[in-house]
């Protein structure tokens, strides 16, 4: 629609800053003058007339001056912004900024954008980076510990016929009291837990063993020196507790029969080999990871770019939003949570500047060596990690409802990307093995 207008573009200081400024012709102003007017000309309601058929230039007269010079240069500014950052090679980041300098009937109309854009990133001889790999060993502690999990993921419960034993399962009600009141957390009841796992303080639980069921009892005990909590440290409670209920734990045997229990196994043996190759894979999972991570940072580190201040900007918000994902489901406010840190919004955000800014650069050197290998991730595969990244995090339903496609889209073929770059890395680079 808009056919002449020219354009003058200049650095600002700051990171990737630019000023674009815009000048359009006056037949093209007017132009967008005239399609301002049909367009508000629809929202009018005039006795007489059928909305949406109200003439032209009977609706200038109902609408305000401002509104339509306004909506004037939203016009001309939506038809030619896109072009001009095409046109000057400027990959725009974020929200631009714009003023309009200038408009009038039958003159030009003048605009100025500023906008941070992303610069080039000069890589270093990356080929050349070392990455050290450290040798995947299994203790014999690590196994033990996950066998004793599935061990007590099928754990069976029988009422108990002995006294309270370490090892049992029990209910009890109890206060905790320093000077005749109640502590804060200092009482509760059926209560659960296992005697022996050390769950109370020092003590407390030794005095529930050989106790029956149904028996009441009333101990003094003194919290360790210490004790994290400084008001009852060293200091003398009074605890009463009455044992509800008692039942035995049934670990089942490490057999043939428990294996078939878990799954397609035949024996013990079979399932202990299929827990080692487990941990074993998770432990060289985790090592790729770290070594693709150290690879990338020592890329990042020494390439030399431009980072707009925008991008650490909203890198330190996405790090603000996990933060609360994760205090919401501790349901604990977000305001609860600095206060137990002691730290405002803004402190949180100056400590981590730094990681962003981290982040910020391994993001942009990972994009630089996709560009520089001219990558492409076929849509196919892209759609494909779509309907994974849906199914996974809700029914499609809802995911439609609460993900925007071209968002998750683009989200999607980030993360392909990173990882064509990740098999590069591996590939390209000289990996060392350290014992």
């Amino acid at each position: 629609m808009i056919e002449k207008y020219t354009t003058a573009i200049k650095k600002l200081s700051g990171p990737g800053m630019h000023e674009i400024t815009v000048e359009v012709a006056p037949p093209d102003v007017e132009t967008c003058f005239q399609k301002a007017l049909r367009r508000l000309a629809q929202t009018l309601e005039i006795e007489g007339f059928r909305k949406g058929k109200i003439p032209p230039a009977m609706a200038e007269k109902y609408i305000r001056t401002d509104a339509l010079f306004n909506e004037a240069a939203h016009i001309a500014i939506e038809n030619t912004y896109p072009d001009v950052v095409k046109h000057h090679q400027i990959e725009a980041i974020g929200k631009p900024e714009i003023e309009v300098v200038k408009i009038a009937r039958g003159d030009s109309l003048q605009y100025k954008v500023r906008v941070a854009a992303l610069g080039d990133v000069k890589l270093p001889d990356w080929k050349k980076t070392r990455m050290h790999r450290k040798e995947i060993a299994m203790t014999e502690p690590e196994l033990e510990k996950a066998l004793e999990y599935l061990q007590k993921s099928r754990v069976r419960y029988v009422a108990s016929t002995h006294p309270a034993r370490k090892g049992d399962f029990a209910e009890i009600d109890f206060t905790i009291r320093l000077g005749g009141v109640i502590i804060e957390g200092g009482s509760a009841q059926k209560h659960p837990f296992v005697l022996g796992e050390g769950r109370f303080i020092p003590g407390f639980e030794e005095q529930i063993e050989g106790m029956n069921v149904s028996e009441e009892k009333t101990f003094l005990l003194t919290f360790p020196d210490s004790y994290h909590e400084k008001a009852y440290a060293g200091r003398e409670v009074a605890c009463t507790v009455k044992l509800i209920s008692l039942l035995d734990r049934i670990i089942p045997q490490r057999d043939d029969a428990f294996a078939q229990s878990l799954g397609d196994f035949k024996t013990f043996e079979e399932l202990k080999k299929s827990v080692e190759g487990g941990i074993r894979r998770e432990k060289e999972e985790h090592e790729t990871s770290r070594v693709r991570l150290e690879a990338i940072s020592e890329i990042a580190r020494n390439a030399k770019m431009e980072i707009p201040d925008v991008l650490i900007e909203r890198e330190i918000e996405k790090m603000f939003q996990d933060l609360e994902e994760r205090v919401g489901g501790m349901s604990l406010s977000f305001e609860a949570y600095l206060d137990h840190l002691k730290k405002s919004r803004k402190e949180l955000e100056a400590d981590w500047r730094p990681e962003a800014q981290k982040r910020v650069r391994i993001a942009l050197a990972l994009r630089a060596i996709a560009k520089s290998e001219r990558l492409v991730i076929p849509a196919e595969k892209v759609e494909e990690r779509v309907q994974e990244i849906m199914k996974n995090r809700s029914s499609e339903k809802e995911a439609k409802k609460r993900y925007d496609k071209e968002v998750l889209r683009e989200y999607a073929e980030s993360v392909l990307m990173n990882e064509e770059v990740f098999n590069l890395l591996e590939k390209e680079c000289i990996i060392e093995t350290n014992v």
